[in-house]
């Protein structure tokens, strides 16, 4: 699969990635940089028989830079956010 971010452009983090990243950054800003090229991201290590591949990226969200970011967890700026569902919110009450 192509990625469709590349360093440089700005990414916001959707409804699912809000929810994955509040307990540990709750003041985080919600629109970033990146600042890495994708990378691939292998869960949990490529070695293993069955394992998730997904692209990463580092962003900077205001003066945080957050690692590892999985492409699922950001859209574009102003991009419908298909992760705004009440089945996510249900997930994580």
């Amino acid at each position: 699969m192509t990625p469709r971010f590349k360093k440089g452009d700005l990414a916001e983090l959707n409804k699912f990635g809000r929810i994955m990243l509040y307990p540990s950054h709750k003041d985080l800003v919600k629109v970033g940089l990146v600042m890495t090229d994708p990378y691939d991201i292998f869960y949990p290590d490529e070695f293993s028989e069955n394992y998730l591949e997904y692209w990463g990226y580092d962003i900077m969200f205001g003066d945080q830079l957050i690692t590892m970011i999985p492409e699922e967890f950001i859209i574009k700026p102003g991009e419908k956010d298909e992760t705004d569902t009440d089945e996510v919110e249900d997930l994580f009450k």
